[in-house]
């Protein structure tokens, strides 16, 4: 696979005044590789084509579903014009059980829904299409909309999901702080912003995550790091430098330390090795 370059878009690149927008688009022509600091999900309604997502290629038709999280990254390549209905999300408009879900699905989020069942979720989406389009919307309204499309998407993909309340063991403060984890590594969180999210005190907090994750937090974090890189070494023509920095390192020579010391290489004999034509 070739190469690409990463874009990143923000969510100040998208009008989510209201914690979300949904819209409906036609993309005429390949987008570029991106990735998002925000919740997307995209669903086919017309056309056909593929896309790259997280470095595998998949099928698009009606019925195709992408869940895309702040760390999955895609290209769409359409072969006849794609009509797609767009759902942007921030975090906040779902539920707690929701995005614990959301974030523990399959490295490629990608569905294929049979036309029945894509009818119901198509119909839910376009729903939120109309509040949307409101000034104000409903925000109560569509966030439940926006709960619904997830519980029933769940549903048809046998998708586990625990119901509950804040109290649930699914979301004990250490899942909870896992979630921000996988979610905002890349801005390189301290192990006092994570304790807040798990509401402990810093030394209750790292006590806790040792002995319920099975690592240090430290280390926990920088795995992720790591192993966000090697896929945009794969799959990316990032420059090493701009890996560095796009997974959270606070400088060059501390990310080539953690790499070698994970990975037991380089990044440039990494992806030499992974890629060897490039």
């Amino acid at each position: 696979m070739k190469k690409q370059s990463l874009k990143k878009y923000f969510s100040k690149d998208i009008p989510m005044k209201y914690g979300s927008y949904v819209s409906v688009r036609e993309v005429e022509e390949p987008t570029s590789l991106h990735w998002h600091d925000f919740l997307e999900i995209e669903m086919v309604v017309d056309g056909n084509g593929s896309q790259l997502l997280n470095g595998q290629k998949t099928n698009l038709s009606r019925g195709s579903i992408s869940v895309l999280r702040h760390t999955d990254y895609h290209q769409i390549i359409p072969e006849a014009d794609i009509k797609i209905i767009n759902l942007s999300l921030s975090d906040r408009v779902l539920s707690d059980n929701t995005l614990s879900v959301i974030f523990s699905l399959p490295q490629v989020p990608f569905f294929q829904i049979p036309a029945e069942d894509f009818k119901i979720l198509e119909d839910i989406s376009l729903l939120c299409v109309n509040e949307n389009e409101k000034i104000p919307p409903n925000r109560n309204y569509l966030n439940g909309l926006l709960e619904c499309f997830f519980l029933k998407l769940f549903e048809i993909t046998k998708t586990e999901y625990k119901a509950g309340d804040e109290s649930s063991a699914s979301l004990s403060p250490i899942n909870a702080a896992l979630r921000y984890l996988h979610a905002n590594f890349r801005k390189n969180p301290s192990l006092k912003d994570v304790a807040k999210i798990a509401h402990y005190n810093t030394s209750h907090f790292s006590t806790a995550f040792h002995s319920e994750v099975g690592v240090p937090y430290i280390t926990y974090l920088t795995n992720l790091k790591i192993n966000y890189a090697k896929e945009l070494l794969a799959c990316t023509n990032l420059k090493i430098t701009e890996i560095c920095f796009e997974c959270g390192f606070a400088s060059h020579p501390a990310f080539l330390r953690a790499f070698n010391a994970i990975v037991g290489c380089s990044p440039q004999v990494f992806r030499r090795n992974i890629n060897p034509k490039s």
